[in-house]
Formats: C-alpha cells, structure tokens, sequence
C-alpha cells in the first residue's frame, strides 16, 4: 500500500511539473523544475538537461538523492502525456501515457538503526502522499512503461559480514503495459551479479481490475 502511494505521489507531481513548464517553458528555468520535484517528493533531483513539448517531455542525466545518499540515476527519461487528461473525465490519470527510463540504477541502502535511503514521498512539505486537485479517483492509470539497460545496487549495513552487506542486480529490462481499470500485464527480466557467475532473473505476470 505503502508502495503504491509513493508511486501515486511521484506521478502527481511530474504530471504537475510537466503541465506548468509546457505551458511556460520559455520563462520557466530547470532550476525551478527541480525545486518543485524536490519539494514535492521530499528528493533532491539534479536534471542536467530538460526537453519540453507539448507532449513530450524528455529528462537528461537524473540524479535522485535523499539527505546526501543516492537513490536514483538515469541517463534518460522520455515522458509522453495530454495536458487535457490532468482535468476531470480524462482518460489518462495524471495525464500520462508512457513513461521510458534508459540505463536507470536505483540504490537503496538499509542503515544500522533500520531506516531506509528511500521513503513516502509528499511528506517532507506537505505531510501527503498525494498532491490535491491531480488525482481524479474515477480516471485510470492507463500507461506504458519500459525500462531498458538499468541495474540495481542494496547495501545492508545491518549485516554483520561485510561480504554481504551488497548485492547487485543488472541488466535489468521492464515491459509494463497498465490499465488500472482492466488488466496490467509486465514483463521483467534481469540477472543478480554473483562472484562466480550471474543468475538470470525473469518475472512474468498479469493483475486484473
């Protein structure tokens, strides 16, 4: 549940962020695009460069950070949405229609004491996982999203040999075509890094309504 608002908030403020900069992105600065996103999510984000269409948004060399640890790193994020759908009776929540990360790795580091490098997104400013007047319960999250070439690193500093306080994913390619109303199907593939050889991954499976 948990999970599922995180990603809810994270949605919401993109969608938000995109619909201000489309329509003012010869006056807006990427300055203000992070500043938002941060205080948004309650993430620091480092975007080396910005494209914006009217329908498509394109995200150059991300850095996602909490409190000086990293999160997320993505060398592109293409994003394509219809400013129409951000209001009531749209046919896509939050107005997006794909989402593509190339070369994406997320870290997530578990402390001594417990806590996580990640956690619910919304509360550093506002204390809600969600943002007002964005989400429309009737509308579904209707969208592709496909991740290619990314990796992932876990460092557990709450285990006692050092030898196993990292383990590692890569290669990591996602297929993901949702419909919240009807039947999400995803394809995900990877391999965890092992000292004497890798051991391929692949999760396969559907969820309906």
């Amino acid at each position: 549940m948990h999970g599922r608002k995180r990603l809810t908030a994270l949605i919401a403020a993109i969608a938000v962020v995109l619909a201000i900069l489309v329509l003012a992105r010869h006056t807006v600065s990427r300055i203000f695009i992070t500043q938002t996103l941060s205080i948004a999510t309650g993430y620091h984000f480092d975007i080396g460069e910005i494209r914006l269409q009217s329908d498509h948004g394109a995200f150059i060399n991300t850095h996602v950070s909490k409190n000086g640890e990293p999160v997320l790193d993505a060398v592109r994020i293409d994003v394509t949405y219809n400013l129409r759908d951000l209001f009531p009776g749209s046919a896509h929540r939050f107005g997006l229609e794909s989402v593509a990360i190339d070369q994406p790795h997320l870290t997530i580091i578990h402390h001594h004491n417990g806590t996580y490098n990640v956690g619910q997104l919304g509360t550093a400013a506002t204390g809600s996982s969600t943002v007002p007047g964005v989400y429309h319960a009737g509308t579904p999250l209707d969208l592709t999203a496909r991740i290619r070439r990314g990796s992932a690193t876990l460092i557990d500093e709450y285990q006692y040999y050092k030898e196993s306080r990292t383990q590692a994913i890569h290669n990591i390619n996602l297929d993901l075509n949702t419909k919240s109303d009807e039947r999400t199907h995803y394809v995900l593939t990877g391999a965890f890094a092992d000292v004497t050889k890798d051991e391929p991954l692949r999760a396969v499976g559907t969820v309906d309504s």
